[in-house]
């Protein structure tokens, strides 16, 4: 349900419209006493006051010496901890559409990549985000998925044998683009060029000549590269072609394992070319690692009786999610469990190396929730991989940035960027999960307290059960 103008005054109090691409607040805002984690790599800087006007930090330093513009919103935040917004970099929104946009930013998300969906939809929410009349989080997106024309030709015929489910696989199918040749691949990466995306993205590829095509034409137009492991093609070849971001890395049956000097020469070519991982592993656990009487009880408490989180799910969202299940009849049994150890392995032995990771859930799959899973995500990062604390949240900030080549206005609490934050009741350096202890969100500048994100919440949950 698109949030209008009246929903937004009445919520805040206020004549103050919120979103990522909102007109710029009126009034100065100030922590005060804060402690900041800024996510530079620096360590915690209590005593702190961050001074927010417009959308923009604009002045950062201790308490004692920062001078707060007169007419100032002042929070006082002794105790809390001011951490940079977070970013879900592997999405499909339009599984869910508008609906779960505030449910994002309630979950302190205020950017996504989606990788895969409908363009237009998204040109529109933005729209409507710049007009105040939307409230969500940033989105850069992919537009139509590249794949192999034969994945495409498979989907067709799933679709024509599901009945009416089908319909679901034929909207999938109208959002990717076939591509069978080095000439289809110049055709497409130009043609979502011209249509204004952030990045191209492919799942599967016809021929490993085909894939160094699409690697090529998206370096040609300066775009970064998203995509699975390409079939037919070491991952090694894959960073060195200019694959940007490997998603669901490492996490597939059928790949073998590396030895020794393999994971070390592997780790050079991902650490030279600047190629970053994006585990999923959350959506990994949730779609492949519980018992399908696991997953039914799941999609089925749409009360969140047993599963809070589940009520913020709209029906539209839980219809994929019951496609998904009817598709698992297709599949050929596979060692998933061993496949999610291996994976592990391999990527606590790359983070160690210093390979960049980037926090994504896949939004969209399975029991994956609008921004709660990429808390589960952060967490999965530090006990199963081995990451830092400050390494899993950099991976949702200074990372996220830093893929789009935009550290120099996001990713971290610094004077002069965007005041997209998050205030937390504690410190997610001595504990990850703290990052789920949300007091308030800044969104482009906008102060959202704790009262405002439960009714964020509250007004998701209605629109869910009424769908």
């Amino acid at each position: 349900m698109k949030r209008t103008l009246p929903c937004v005054v009445v919520l805040l109090g206020a004549s103050l419209l919120f979103s990522a691409e909102a007109p710029l607040r009126p009034r100065p805002l100030a922590f005060t006493h804060v402690t900041v984690v800024d996510a530079t790599g620096a360590g915690p800087q209590a005593e702190m006051t961050v001074v927010v006007s417009g959308n923009r930090i604009t002045a950062l330093g201790k308490t004692s010496k920062v001078k707060i513009p007169k007419g100032a919103q002042v929070v006082n935040a002794r105790g809390k901890f001011l951490i940079p917004g977070l970013w879900d970099m592997h999405v499909h929104l339009g599984m869910c559409g508008e609906a779960c946009l505030p449910t994002f930013v309630a979950c302190g998300v205020t950017g996504v990549r989606d990788l895969g969906g409908n363009l237009d939809q998204i040109k529109t929410w933005r729209k409507q985000m710049a007009d105040g009349t939307l409230l969500g989080p940033r989105v850069k997106a992919a537009g139509p998925v590249l794949e192999n024309p034969h994945f495409l030709q498979v989907i067709e015929r799933l679709a024509a044998a599901l009945g009416p489910q089908g319909e679901l696989l034929k909207r999938e199918a109208a959002i990717r683009i076939g591509v069978g040749s080095a000439e289809d691949a110049a055709r497409a990466i130009e043609s979502l060029k011209q249509q204004g995306v952030d990045v191209v993205k492919f799942r599967t590829v016809a021929s490993p000549e085909v894939f160094l095509a699409i690697a090529r034409e998206a370096k040609r137009v300066g775009l970064p590269l998203a995509g699975h492991e390409p079939m037919g093609v070491s991952l090694m070849e894959a960073s060195d072609a200019g694959q940007s971001s490997i998603e669901h890395a490492l996490f597939s049956p059928l790949l073998p394992e590396f030895t020794a000097e393999e994971r070390g020469e592997l780790a050079r070519h991902l650490l030279e070319n600047g190629t970053w991982l994006v585990p999923t592993l959350i959506s990994g656990r949730t779609t492949r690692l519980l018992t399908p009487e696991e997953m039914d009880a799941a999609i089925q408490d749409v009360r969140g009786e047993h599963e809070p989180r589940r009520k913020y799910v709209p029906n539209g969202l839980a219809d994929w999610w019951r496609l998904h299940r009817t598709l698992d009849q297709f599949e050929s049994p596979l060692d998933w469990r061993g496949a999610y150890a291996h994976a592990l392995d391999e990527l606590r032995t790359l983070n160690k190396a210093g390979v960049g990771f980037l926090a994504g859930t896949d939004f969209g799959a399975r029991l994956v929730y609008p921004g709660f899973s990429l808390h589960d995500e952060l967490a999965l990062l530090v006990e199963e991989v081995g990451m830092s604390p400050l390494a899993a949240l950099q991976s949702a900030t200074l990372n996220a940035a830093r893929f789009f080549g935009l550290q120099d206005s996001l990713g971290t609490i610094e004077k002069g960027k965007v005041a997209d934050l998050v205030l937390l009741d504690a410190n997610p350096l001595e504990d990850i999960r703290n990052t789920q202890k949300i007091r308030a969100v800044v969104l482009n500048g906008r102060y959202l307290d704790r009262a405002a994100l439960d009714e964020l919440l509250a007004e998701a949950a209605a629109t869910a059960k009424q769908n």
